[in-house]
Order: structure tokens, then C-alpha cells, then sequence
């Protein structure tokens, strides 16, 4: 039963999945460039806007979006935002500790297993 819900659903979380994955890689390039830029001035901001680094993270951001349109197709919002919300979120954290070098404790883990449960209640009929 449930074998066959993810079966059944396996290409919307993989649309999903894109759509975590360059919007994550989008907002971390953008992370990154922002640590290292003084934007005090109108025209370091507008340098830092059309920085090629930024122009990358902008086009991944909305590759991203194309894939979520793609599940938008077959979802309602109401399922489609958690899936959305939830994808960003893990994608974030796994980005925050192998990248960013951020630490997760016990609790921060058992959260995110209660998220992973609780989307997949919400998407099940």
C-alpha cells in the first residue's frame, strides 16, 4: 500500500527534489557571495547584483521554479507547499552542516524526522 503510494508519486517528488536542489544551490551561492561583499553603496549592491556568481544563483533559482510548476500541475498547493517547504528545509540543513560546517544535535535530528513523517501523512490519500 504505502509501496505503491511512492510509486505512484515517484515523479512528483523527484520534480521535488530539482526543484530543493537548485533552489538551494541558488540561495547557498548567494549565501556565500553575500559574506564577502560590503554592500554599503547603491553601486557595490548593484555590482554585487550583476556579479556572474549571482547571475548563477539567480538562473538556478529559477530553473528551480520551472520543477515546481511541474508539480503544481498535479498537486494542490496544499500538498505541494509542505512538499516544497519541506524538500528546501532538508536540503538546507544537509547544506548547512557539510558546507557551512553548522552542527545538529539529537533534537534538531528527531525535528526533522517528525517533518519527513509528518509530509508524507499530509501527501498520503
Amino acid at each position: 500500500m504505502i509501496l505503491e503510494f511512492f510509486k505512484s508519486n515517484f515523479l512528483v517528488y523527484f520534480y521535488v527534489l530539482l526543484y530543493s536542489a537548485f533552489s538551494v544551490l541558488g540561495i547557498s551561492i548567494l549565501k556565500t557571495q553575500i559574506s564577502n561583499e560590503s554592500l554599503q553603496s547603491v553601486q557595490n549592491y548593484f555590482l554585487f547584483l550583476i556579479s556572474w556568481k549571482v547571475i548563477v544563483a539567480s538562473v538556478s533559482i529559477f530553473v528551480g521554479m520551472f520543477f515546481a510548476l511541474k508539480v503544481l500541475l498535479v498537486k494542490t498547493i496544499v500538498v505541494a507547499n509542505p512538499l516544497f517547504v519541506t524538500g528546501n528545509f532538508l536540503l538546507t540543513a544537509l547544506i548547512g552542516v557539510f558546507y557551512f560546517k553548522n552542527v545538529l544535535n539529537n533534537l534538531n535530528i528527531v525535528g526533522m524526522l517528525f517533518i519527513i513523517i509528518g509530509i508524507v501523512l499530509i501527501s498520503y490519500k
